[in-house]
């Protein structure tokens, strides 16, 4: 089974990230879930990453920062 990653997540359409999570230090939890769930597989996600790491992604696929999201909580 193929192991589903943050790029993954922000890049593709099928997902929704419900929630991000300040965690300690430098990291962040993302959480996410599939837009249209598909039997026999993994419809809900979540791992943390680091924060720049996020930032770059959200500002190449979305246009702003983590914490300028919605479900972002500190």
């Amino acid at each position: 089974m193929k192991k589903i990653t943050l790029k993954e997540v922000f890049e593709s359409d099928n997902w929704m990230i419900t929630k991000i999570i300040q965690g300690y230090s430098k990291s962040n939890r993302v959480d996410a879930k599939r837009r249209f769930p598909i039997a026999d597989k993994n419809n809900f996600f979540s791992e943390w990453g680091k924060k720049n790491y996020l930032n770059k992604l959200a500002q190449e696929n979305y246009g702003k920062k983590i914490n300028e999201f919605s479900c972002y909580y500190f």
